[in-house]
C-alpha cells in the first residue's frame, strides 16, 4: 500500500492510497452459478412440456397432402428422369430414402 500527500497552493492537502493485489483471480462464485442455472432449467422444463404436449396431441405424425402423390411418383432412379421432372429432386430423394428405411413416411 502506498500513501502520500501532495502540497497544493490552497492549503488543502489531498491524500491518496494505492492497493496492489498479488493473489490469484477470484474463482466463479455461487452467485454466478445461481444466475446461470435457473434459465437453463426453465428452458429444459419448457422443452419437455411442449414436446410432451405435441406427442400427446399427435403432432409428430406425417401428413399426406394432395400433392404428395406427385412427389412420390417423381423419378429418382435416373438423373435424366429427375431433371425432366417438374419437381425439384431434393424432396423426392428424401421420400425415397425414408421409404427404404421405414414402414411409412415418418422419418
Amino acid at each position: 500500500m502506498l500513501s502520500g500527500s501532495s502540497e497544493g497552493g490552497t492549503g488543502l492537502t489531498p491524500q491518496f492510497s494505492l492497493q496492489i493485489r498479488t493473489s490469484a483471480p477470484v474463482p466463479r462464485t455461487k452467485l454466478m452459478n445461481r444466475a446461470i442455472w435457473p434459465p437453463i432449467a426453465l428452458l429444459a422444463a419448457l422443452m419437455l412440456a411442449i414436446g410432451g404436449y405435441l406427442l400427446a396431441a399427435g403432432k409428430f405424425m406425417p401428413r399426406v397432402h394432395p400433392d404428395t402423390a406427385s412427389y412420390v411418383q417423381s423419378p429418382v432412379s435416373s438423373l435424366r428422369g429427375m431433371l425432366e421432372s417438374p419437381r425439384m429432386p431434393g424432396y423426392p430423394l428424401l421420400l425415397a430414402a425414408v421409404r427404404q428405411t421405414s414402414l411409412g413416411f415418418a422419418a
